[in-house]
This record gives C-alpha cells, structure tokens and sequence, in this order.
C-alpha cells in the first residue's frame, strides 16, 4: 500500500473529496494547516545576489516569510493505484500558479485495525 500525503489550496479541498470519491478513493483525513515551500523564495528575496542564496540567509528569510493557509490531505491506496489517484489530485488542484500544491507519496508498511488490533496483511 502506498500513503499519498498532499498539500493543496484550501478552497480546492471540495474539488479534491469529490474527485477522488469518484475515481473510487473515498477514504482520507484532511486538516487545516499553515506552511509555504520554496516556489516563493525569489519573490521574497528579490535583489539578493545568487551566490547568496542555499545559505543562513535562506533560513532567515524563511523565517521571516508569511505562512500561507494550505489543506494537508492523507489518503491510503493499493500499490498499483498510487499513480492513478496521484493524477486525480493534480488535476483537481493545478492552476499553473505557483503555491498549487505539493504532493508525497510514502510506503505503508503495517497497518492495523484498531477495534480489532488485527493487521491489514499490507
């Protein structure tokens, strides 16, 4: 099984559920969180040398930065359909905008039920 782990425009979220419910992946968590990737580093730092950059300068400019609202979504598939259902996500959420989104994904290696503490058999 395979983890797919996103994260996506929160007002894409909608898109994203029923996208996924109808290529027949309805199960996922979601949570509110804040965050930003590099895509808008150069904005920040405009008029910073290169030479500069990938250095301590980085990380306070980073800190420095504004988060920005994003949606983490999780979903769990079977091995052959991770690639299936990581195409669903990109066409729901791809503008061509810069902060549409990032999506991993990660190897399940046990998973359990709670109720009955029996193994999945991944």
């Amino acid at each position: 099984m395979k983890e797919i782990v996103a994260f996506i425009r929160p007002n894409k979220m909608g898109a994203t559920r029923d996208a996924l419910a109808e290529a027949g992946f309805p199960g996922f968590a979601a949570k509110a969180c804040l965050g930003r990737g590099r895509g808008m580093l150069p904005a920040v730092i405009e008029g910073v040398p290169n030479e500069i950059l990938n250095s301590p300068v980085d990380e306070i400019l980073l800190r420095n930065s504004r988060l920005i609202a994003k949606r983490f979504f999780m979903t769990v598939v079977e091995d052959g359909e991770a690639e299936r259902a990581v195409d669903v996500i990109i066409n729901a959420n791809k503008t061509g905008n810069m902060g549409d989104g990032r999506i991993f994904v990660l190897p399940v290696s046990e998973s359990y039920v709670v109720r009955t503490g029996e193994s999945t058999g991944v």
